[in-house]
């Protein structure tokens, strides 16, 4: 399977913020957050991984390559994870494996946003996971300084290897034997709170290995700990291992840990095997993901003349014995600002790499220096048509640290918008990604607040900024913040941005106003949720009936999101034009279906239709069964004419949604009728749509006409031959006579 992985090569430019003063000392500005420079030292590089990997499919998934899933990042120290779909999933013809490659994709998207928080970028992953199913995970995220910080869902697993002995070990997290804590899809899962998460402290020679629970369930401590004596490169000892385990796996007389701790928890062999010495051995067949980590720190090397500056951040050695005399020539020129940076960098052109200049931008963006060099040393690079990919990357990285200082000390959102004017002014024009970045640090560091300041200044500056891809960005710097918002699971707070930034006269992006429908779709759905749960409380006697007055809030709770939606709508299409018009009405369908209006949702249906936007089938039965639930008799022969000429299949299913729609209102006359209609047309209704019809009527028996609509049931279901013969008793309480009659 493709292993999502994440590089980046200067992912560590140091920082230095703003563009807000001018020194006496110079007519050039500086980006400084401290003016004092330290003196000349040596300079240790900092401790990093170097890792190996490899993983066995269980032998039945092979051609699909398992369903375990890992990435490995070389952000920061390092950063490794792994994910163990769960199995169960198959049996609902659900591909386990779908859930925990995605979760492991975006948690590899991630890793810069979370500040070396393991248990947050869980919960980013999961989050932006929308896959179905559910998986174990482990991530650990190794600082410079030394620190792995990991958090761990489930049973997959970490064991830190120090000297020739276990220094530390997680332990599996479970509900029962062999149900471990799982992120899941489903609302009963666990969630990133629920994961385990401690912090070690590493030393060079320290080794990791993390993996699922293929390698722990099949290989002793004590066998991980002699294989990595035995196999010093990480990439041999990964296969190693998983090598082991495998063997295990398929050894049916291996007494493995799985083994015994089936053993332990009262799964054994039956008692007679047990009198003739007999117990339960072998491994356990599963996916097998193995991950090795050795901590390693680089040599110490020292830069007089640079002084302040930790190279080791971003040069690699080859780096270093390449840099020419012209370079540091370059760097003491540019220093003295005797000249201006493009005549320095005209004169010495010829003498400078490509690697040299970058080289340059990074020295002139650390805390101290002239910063606001580096801007003019790309817009020289822009005009000498001299600006790769690479440096293209390397310069919005260190713009991006200088915002996140600001941000970090509490400047003014002025400042940061400040910085992104100039970087317009060396033709270095912002890009929406580096839009997305700052909302991104805003929210990272919880300043909301700040966040929405950013967007506002953004719109009332009318600051221009150039697409990725032209497709909407999520909806430019509003929707953007409007999804961020939505991700957190913040529905109202992202409809009422949009809104308020629109009645401020601020013209956020025609796509925010599609990300805001979305967003009212959810939180209809959401409070629809509520109240079945509040409906569940009820019946189980939990809690009382609500009072008129909380029903009036929650009737126009509802009746104003519905208004915010359609507003939303109206403004899409007066700014967005015809071409828009389907994507408005998929979304209004999706907003009356939560709502329960069935009569809104069945017009949304038409008019897609009349603008040749044709819905999924899927959607046609939801709006018959909410038809249903609300006995809309004209409303259901329209929508049942579609699917006459249908296939049998089809007409089963969406006759079942219109049965449940039924049940669900109660109107169990109709949902007989209906279930003898699929009966003729030689459809089984499945058994507990039948059981719950059969059920209803018997409830209400007593009630004129439901005898005859309850036996005329009974005997279509027994010609059937799905129930058996039954007999029907009434009491008449005037008369105190039982009636029985057999069918």
């Amino acid at each position: 399977m493709a292993i999502p992985r994440s590089y980046h090569l200067l992912s560590h430019l140091p920082t230095t913020p703003k563009l807000s003063s001018l020194l006496a000392s110079s007519t050039r500005r500086r980006l400084p957050v401290s003016c004092t420079l330290s003196q000349p030292k040596s300079i240790g590089s900092e401790v990093s991984f170097s890792v190996g990997t490899h993983l066995i499919p269980h032998p039945n998934k092979v051609e699909k390559g398992g369903e375990d899933a890992f990435f490995v990042s070389t952000y920061s120290g390092g950063v490794i994870a792994v994910a163990d779909g769960v199995s169960g999933w198959a049996e609902r013809n659900v591909d386990p494996a779908l859930f925990s490659r995605e979760l492991m994709s975006n948690a590899s998207s991630f890793v810069e946003e979370v500040d070396h928080d393991p248990r947050f970028l869980l919960r980013r992953a999961h989050a932006a996971t929308f896959s179905i199913g559910s998986a174990t995970a482990i991530i650990a995220m190794l600082e410079r300084n030394g620190v792995l910080k990991i958090a761990n869902v489930g049973d997959c697993g970490l064991r830190i290897i120090r000297k020739g002995q276990i220094l530390f070990c997680t332990f599996p997290q479970e509900h029962y034997f062999d149900c471990p804590y799982q992120l899941s899809s489903e609302e009963v899962g666990q969630t990133y709170q629920d994961a385990m998460v401690c912090s070690v402290e590493l030393e060079e020679g320290d080794t990791i290995i993390m993996g699922s629970d293929g390698l722990f369930d099949n290989v002793f401590d004590h066998e991980i700990v002699s294989t990595i004596a035995n196999n010093t490169d990480v990439v041999t000892a990964a296969k190693a291992l998983a090598d082991l385990a495998r063997n295990h796996s398929v050894d049916t007389r291996f007494d493995s840990p799985y083994s015994i701790e089936a053993r332990a928890r009262g799964f054994d062999v039956p008692s007679w095997k047990k009198a003739l010495g007999v117990k339960l051995t072998g491994g356990k067949l599963d996916d097998i993901t193995v991950i090795v980590a050795q901590v390693q720190r680089g040599k110490v090397r020292e830069f007089g003349f640079l002084k302040s500056v930790e190279l080791d951040k971003f040069i690699t050695s080859d780096d270093e014995d390449e840099m020419s005399e012209g370079f540091f020539e370059a760097i003491e020129e540019l220093e003295r600002m005797a000249r201006e940076p493009s005549d320095v960098l005209e004169e010495m052109n010829d003498r400078l790499s490509v690697r040299e200049l970058q080289l340059v931008l990074v020295y002139f963006s650390q805390e101290g220096r002239d910063s606001w060099c580096a801007l003019e040393v790309f817009d020289w690079l822009r005009k000498e048509n001299r600006v790769d990919k690479e440096t293209m990357e390397l310069m919005v990285s260190l713009m991006c640290s200088w915002v996140k200082k600001l941000i970090e000390e509490k400047n003014e959102v002025g400042d940061v918008v400040d910085l992104l004017v100039d970087m317009d002014c060396v033709g270095l024009k912002p890009r929406f990604s580096m839009i997305e970045k700052v909302i991104s640090l805003y929210l990272e560091m919880r300043e909301k607040d700040g966040a929405v300041l950013f967007v506002r200044e953004i719109l009332r500056r009318g600051i221009s900024y150039s697409d990725d891809d032209g497709q909407g960005n999520k909806g430019g710097p509003t929707g953007y913040l409007a999804w961020k918002m939505m991700e957190e699971g913040n529905f109202k707070n992202a409809i009422k941005l949009v809104i308020d930034f629109k009645e401020s006269d601020l013209k956020p992006e025609v796509y925010s106003y599609l990300i805001a429908m979305t967003a009212v779709v959810k939180e209809l759905n959401e409070l629809a949720k509520a109240l079945r749960k509040l409906k569940s409380f009820r019946k189980a006697g939990l809690i009382t009936e609500l009072d008129e007055e909380n029903v009036k809030l929650i009737k126009e709770y509802q009746s104003d999101l519905i208004a915010d939606g359609v507003r939303l709508s109206e403004w899409v299409l007066q700014e967005g034009g015809p071409s828009l018009q389907g994507v408005v009405l998929e979304r209004l369908l999706a907003m009356y279906i939560c709502a329960g209006q069935g009569l809104e949702a069945e017009r949304q249906l038409w008019e897609m239709k009349l603008v040749g936007k044709e819905a999924d089938g899927n959607l046609y039965d939801m709006v018959l069964a909410i038809c249903a639930s609300q006995n809309e008799s004209n409303a259901i022969a329209r929508l049942l004419a579609r699917v006459e000429a249908t296939s049998s299949l089809r007409k089963k299913k969406t006759l079942s949604w219109l049965l449940r729609g039924y049940i669900k209102g109660g109107h169990y006359g109709n949902a007989a009728e209906t279930v003898i209609k699929m009966l003729d047309l030689g459809l089984s209704p499945d058994f507990l749509d039948r059981a719950a019809v059969l059920q209803g009527l018997r409830k209400r028996i007593q009630q004129s006409g439901n005898v005859d609509t309850y036996l005329k049931l009974c005997k279509h279901l027994s010609d059937a031959s799905l129930i058996g013969p039954c007999l029907v008793y009434m009491y008449l309480k005037r008369y105190k006579l039982w009636i029985t009659k057999m069918i």
